[in-house]
């Protein structure tokens, strides 16, 4: 005997998928209305339990598709009301489909140190020239306050402190890590903070000083510059809203 059963396919949720759900529902039942501002994320993180980086995440993703405005230094606010049905399609592909960026993060200050001493090590003339190029893009874009093609430039001065180690193994686990700068997600978590001068005048003086750690071939020095510019840079990235 045959039954006319229909199954739904099963989606693993992030749990920042579930905290942007939850949002959304509550803007569907009017209980946030067009203008009203959300919980700070450490008020929304001591409600659900879940990480603060799951927060960021969820909050990026929902002013990614225009539902929530951050302002700098008051907090996120409902810009408009949930006028689609496939508005929670839309936050899964942009929270499900990619690597979270907090986790890519935590990987990079893990990895990046000993990638840093070891192109010390093996650099030569050529490859400070190539460092330096890229430090120059990141200053020039800086300039013009392009934040996607100055993330760029700082994705290609990591990169290429990977290139100089010489192994291609390093490069290749490196190399999708550094790939999600550029993704929409973490431009939109960065949005904030590489709108404050002062943080990109710091990033790029500490650029500057991994550099030339690198040029002088200063091993331990420049595994120290890379920790501390991943250290003082994820005060800004990674401040509350």
């Amino acid at each position: 005997m045959e039954f006319n059963v229909t199954f739904n396919k099963i989606r693993t949720k992030k749990k920042s998928t579930y905290i942007a759900d939850q949002i959304i529902n509550n803007i569907r039942k009017g209980i946030y209305k067009v203008g009203d501002k959300l919980p700070s994320e450490r008020q929304i993180v001591k409600k659900t339990g879940v990480s603060r980086p799951s927060v960021r995440e969820a909050l990026s993703a929902l002013q990614i598709v225009g539902l929530v405005e951050s302002k700098s230094g008051d907090g996120a606010y409902i810009c408009q009301p949930v006028k689609s049905d496939n508005i929670e399609f839309r936050i899964w592909s942009i929270l499900e489909k990619i690597r979270s960026p907090f986790e890519i993060w935590e990987a990079r200050k893990t990895l990046e140190p000993d990638i840093a001493g070891l192109a010390a090590e093996k650099s030569t003339s050529q490859d400070i020239k190539n460092l330096k190029k890229a430090l120059r893009s990141m200053h020039k874009m800086a300039e013009k306050k392009d934040n996607k093609r100055f993330l760029k430039a700082d994705q290609k001065f990591h990169m290429t402190l990977a290139t100089i180690t010489r192994n291609t193994t390093i490069e290749w686990i490196i190399y999708p890590l550094l790939q999600n700068m550029t993704q929409k997600l973490w431009i939109e978590i960065k949005k904030n903070s590489l709108s404050n001068e002062e943080h990109v005048k710091i990033s790029l003086f500490l650029h500057d000083r991994i550099l030339k750690a690198v040029e002088n071939k200063n091993k331990e020095l420049a595994r120290k510059e890379i920790k501390r510019h991943f250290r003082k840079l994820e005060k800004y990235i990674f401040k509350d809203y």
